[in-house]
């Protein structure tokens, strides 16, 4: 059960991302562009961009220093 206290940030975040849509789609036709990854913070941010409802692009870039586990992992659940 998520307690009333952080109900409100996550709700807060959410109209935040909401109303910054429309400066985001000005200067890119697919809104935001999320970087991932694969993180908790990355995945709380796509979350709330999810839950937002608003043109993104998630993007995780593979490079030669991801540990193995965190690229199998977002394979995974990220695909």
């Amino acid at each position: 059960m998520i307690s009333q206290a952080l109900q409100s940030k996550i709700d807060k975040s959410v109209k935040l991302i909401q109303r910054a849509e429309a400066t985001a789609l000005k200067y890119r036709e697919g809104g935001f562009f999320v970087a991932f990854s694969g993180g908790k913070d990355s995945q709380v941010l796509l979350h709330l961009t999810q839950v937002a409802g608003v043109k993104y692009t998630a993007q995780y870039n593979l490079t030669t220093l991801d540990p193995p586990e965190n690229v199998r992992f977002i394979r995974k659940y990220y695909p």
